[in-house]
C-alpha cells in the first residue's frame, strides 16, 4: 500500500531499495505531520525519534522479534528529548517520552504496543531502514557507524539493516559508502 501511495504521489518508484524505503519512510512521516505538529512533535523530532528508537531496539536485542519495554524506549529517547525540548528533569523527559510513544502507537505508522508494556515496529523492514538511516547520519570515526556495525555481519537481526546501510550511506555522502566497502 505504501509503495502504491509513493508511486502515485511521486510519479514512480526510486530504483534503489534504500531509496524506496526512504520514500515510504518520508510518506509515513508526512501522513500525520499535521497531527504530530498539533501534538507538539515537529517532523524533525519524529524522524529523529523513530530512527533513534529503531537503532536502539536493534542494538539492544538478540531476538528476531525486536521489542523494547516502554522504560527502555524512554531511555533510548532521553538525550533527544533533552536536546529538542530543553527539558532538564529526567522525570519530565520520561513523561514526554511516554506521551510521544502513546501518540506514535495510536497512529500506527511505525510502532505498536502490546502486553506488559512491550513496543515493537509494525514492519521489521521499516525498522531496519530506520536503523540504517540513523547509522548513516552518524559520524565516520571512533564511536561512529563503523564501530556499531563491525562484528555484526553474521548477526541475523542485523542482515536487513546492513543490506540497506550502503545505500543510506551513499545518500549522505558517496565517500561514506566507499569507506564502508573498503572496510568490509
Amino acid at each position: 500500500t505504501c509503495l502504491c501511495a509513493v508511486h502515485w504521489s511521486g510519479g514512480g518508484l526510486p530504483e534503489a531499495r534504500s531509496r524506496a524505503y526512504s520514500a515510504v519512510f518520508s510518506w509515513l512521516l508526512e501522513s500525520r505531520a499535521a497531527q504530530r505538529s498539533a501534538a507538539g512533535y515537529p517532523r524533525g523530532f519524529a524522524e529523529a525519534a523513530v530512527t533513534a528508537l529503531a537503532l536502539a531496539m536493534l542494538r539492544g536485542s538478540g531476538s528476531q522479534r525486536r521489542t523494547f519495554t516502554r522504560t527502555a524506549a524512554a531511555g533510548a529517547l532521553d538525550g533527544l528529548l533533552a536536546d529538542r525540548f530543553g527539558e532538564r528533569d529526567p522525570g519530565s523527559r520520561r513523561v514526554l517520552a511516554s506521551r510521544w510513544l502513546d501518540f506514535e502507537c495510536a497512529g500506527g505508522e511505525f510502532l505498536a504496543a502490546g502486553p506488559r508494556g512491550r513496543l515493537w515496529f509494525r514492519d521489521p523492514m521499516m525498522q531496519a531502514y530506520a536503523a540504517a538511516h540513523a547509522l548513516a547520519r552518524q559520524r565516520d570515526g571512533a564511536g561512529g557507524w563503523w564501530s556499531v556495525v563491525r562484528g555484526r555481519f553474521d548477526a541475523p537481526t542485523w542482515f536487513d539493516t546492513l543490506e540497506l546501510l550502503p545505500g543510506c550511506l551513499h545518500d549522505v555522502s558517496d565517500g561514506h559508502a566507499h569507506r564502508f566497502f573498503e572496510r568490509l
